[in-house]
């Protein structure tokens, strides 16, 4: 299985209730990319504000969560190689691309790809 994952901070102009209200613009795009794409599977979730999270921070010395995690699945990596040059992507591509900048600190976030291999659960 072949993952993309976008670990995000908001943007340090929003709080993150704004944040949380303009994510769902940012998810259709990512839902368009992904089902034209030829993804199994997309996922996004947000970090929850909870005592345990500073007690692991404090512990462990990392650093605070990041605001959302966007997850997408492929079967593989040559299947999503090619259904992502897809040229009737490109309108989503760059719309995502204009948008990213004013809700996401880019700098500060992390997008990448990674091999996975089930370890444990269906």
């Amino acid at each position: 299985m072949i993952k993309y994952v976008q670990c995000v901070r908001r943007h340090p102009d929003l709080d993150p209730a704004e944040f949380r209200s303009r994510w769902d613009d940012y998810i259709a795009i990512v839902r368009r990319i992904s089902e034209g794409s030829g993804a199994t599977r997309l996922t996004s979730g947000f970090s929850l504000v909870h005592e345990q999270n500073a007690l692991i921070q404090s512990d462990r010395g990392t650093a605070e969560p990041f605001d959302a995690v966007v997850e997408v699945w492929w079967t593989s990596g040559a299947n999503a190689l090619a259904h992502l040059g897809k040229e009737e992507l490109n309108g989503d591509f760059e719309a995502l691309q204009k948008l990213q900048p004013t809700l996401i600190d880019l700098e500060h976030s992390s997008f990448f790809f990674i091999d996975e291999e089930l370890i444990l659960g269906d």
